[in-house]
């Protein structure tokens, strides 16, 4: 397809066919082909973390489209990057595990101990911390992250993707 917009709907057209009315997917779409603009749809899903070089971060909030098999319409957002800056997209999993007081792990405190580390070491630390806040360790949903880094010329990913007591 020619852009986001027209991925999102024929996505949405698809999966509608196999879900009844309670059934859906969040999803984050990224196109990163021209470099310092991505463009992004929500689609229901947590807002992606953009973790600038100092260790600064930021979430990407946009008005959240309804997720896939419910929308019919999909918004398209640009947001600027810059060399150096690094994308965590992550599933519900991560953003809502709880601690024994049951708070919410604050993802934004994990930019200044993700930078300097490889994208891959920097995966493997967000998932250590998510599990050392979770109660006694325990995973209640699965988790799926994936991180994008700004290089200059070329966007580079890794994936990582941890399953535990998957609810859906």
């Amino acid at each position: 397809q020619p852009n986001l917009v027209d991925v999102a709907e024929e996505m949405n057209a698809y999966l509608a066919s196999f879900f009844d009315e309670e059934e859906f997917v969040t999803a984050v779409l990224i196109d990163s082909t021209e470099t310092g603009r991505p463009r992004m749809i929500n689609a229901g899903h947590p807002p992606p973390l953009l973790i600038h070089p100092d260790g600064t971060s930021e979430f990407i909030e946009t008005d959240a489209d309804l997720p896939l098999g419910l929308g019919w319409r999909y918004s398209q957002h640009e947001f600027t990057w810059e060399p150096g800056d690094r994308l965590l997209v992550y599933t519900d999993g991560v953003s809502e595990a709880r601690d024994r007081d049951g708070e919410f792990l604050d993802l934004r405190i994990l930019g200044p101990q993700v930078v300097g580390r490889s994208v891959d070491a920097a995966l493997d630390l967000i998932l250590q911390r998510v599990r050392a806040h979770s109660l006694h360790g325990e995973l209640t949903d699965d988790i799926a992250v994936m991180m994008l880094e700004h290089t200059g010329d070329e966007v580079e990913a890794a994936i990582d993707v941890d399953r535990r007591n998957s609810i859906r």
